[in-house]
């Protein structure tokens, strides 16, 4: 299974690409690739990583200076995952000036490029578990290159044991959603000022010594 809609500004409408097999996706996103620059809205689900990380190879090479919303992952996680996932080129050429909302879910993610977060208003990440996909100084550095985040959503999010991080601000950070958080992700927030905090969600937070972190932010 591979469904990828894509909405664009030259149509005004969605393009859905659900073709009778998943090669048939994968052809028409090659086809519709050469208009990248008017999407505005990407999303991308599949219950194959094999699939998805065959959709990554199309989305190196294509520009979106239009795109506000992206959305891509797995439904199915399996022990098999590639370890390497995402190596140069990376998505949209690494960049992507317009992005507004970013939703991962079972699926690493290009950290180490600044230009994905700079304009970032949403960020939600749905079980990326595995270190080697987002590290503790990973996150702490997309965060800290978000001055617009205004929502923040992490469910099932656990990243190994954090080394020492240097405290950043989160100056427009006004909703906190954070479902199964481990410690190491607690701490991460802990280190964030937030001076316009209105909402936070906590949901089957275990460790009952992570309350006061949080409740501190």
């Amino acid at each position: 299974m591979l469904e990828v809609d894509i909405h664009s500004l030259q149509h005004g409408d969605i393009e859905p690409l659900h073709g009778p097999s998943p090669d048939d996706s994968l052809s028409a996103l090659r086809v519709v690739s050469a208009r990248s620059a008017f999407w505005s809205a990407l999303y991308i689900a599949t219950h194959s990583e094999v699939l998805l990380q065959a959709v990554v190879d199309i989305m190196v090479q294509v520009d979106v200076p239009r795109l506000e919303t992206l959305t891509f992952g797995c439904t199915f996680l399996s022990s098999s995952y590639p370890r390497l996932f995402f190596q140069p080129p990376f998505l949209f050429r690494g960049q992507a000036p317009s992005l507004r909302t970013l939703d991962i879910m079972n699926a690493p993610f290009p950290w180490q490029l600044p230009t994905y977060f700079f304009h970032l208003d949403e960020l939600r990440l749905l079980h990326v578990q595995r270190k080697d996909w987002c590290s503790a100084n990973r996150l702490a550095f997309a965060l800290s290159l978000s001055p617009t985040l205004h929502t923040l959503t992490l469910v099932g999010s656990g990243v190994e044991s954090p080394p020492d991080l240097t405290p950043f601000r989160l100056r427009a950070l006004r909703n906190v959603h954070l479902v199964h958080g481990s410690t190491s992700i607690i701490h991460v927030l802990s280190l964030a000022e937030v001076p316009c905090l209105h909402h936070m969600t906590l949901t089957n937070i275990i460790n009952t010594s992570c309350w006061s972190k949080l409740l501190s932010l």
